[in-house]
């Protein structure tokens, strides 16, 4: 689970710049 929540904080944080963040918040939506 850590490894998971590791992964996921590292994504945000990467993908804010790419966008890819925006895409998922779409998806969602």
């Amino acid at each position: 689970m850590s490894d998971h929540t590791y992964k996921f904080n590292i994504s945000m944080s990467c993908s804010g710049c790419s966008g890819a963040v925006e895409r998922v918040l779409k998806k969602l939506d």
